[in-house]
């Protein structure tokens, strides 16, 4: 979170221009430590084996807790756009769409972001997640 991890963008801090700063792995623009962990392809097994992990970890809480679990369920909207949300909830008649982001947290607002952009990507689909889970 102090952003003094060696990476090339740091180490080039107050050096002179020509400094290298690309990704060493990939040749990216900028090594930070936001491509690193959050777009270098040479770690992405590495982020998907952690996007795996915490709906595995979700889903196995939920069960406890009797909800009916749907992962990755395939959704079509009115105009036949597809979409796959990692974890769909179900207890009752309430149903929860849960698409997990693994992301680099690179102000107080990171968070929030991302949930803006979560819902306002499935708010439009509360009919067919009824239509789904009913």
């Amino acid at each position: 979170r102090a952003n003094v991890y060696p990476t090339r963008e740091y180490l080039a801090r107050g050096q002179k221009e020509g400094y290298i700063r690309s990704c060493r792995h990939c040749q990216a623009g900028n090594e930070s430590c936001a491509h690193i962990i959050g777009q270098c392809p040479v770690v992405k097994d590495a982020r998907i084996k952690r996007h795996n992990y915490i709906c595995g970890m979700l889903s196995e809480e939920v069960k406890k807790k009797d909800w009916v679990v749907y992962q990755e369920p395939n959704i079509r909207d009115r105009e036949g756009e597809l979409f796959k949300p990692d974890l769909i909830f179900v207890k009752d008649k309430q149903a929860l769409v849960v698409d997990v982001t693994v992301r680099y947290e690179a102000d107080d607002t990171t968070l929030e972001k991302a949930e803006k952009e979560k819902v306002k990507k499935y708010q439009h689909l509360e009919k067919e997640v009824q239509e789904l889970t009913n």
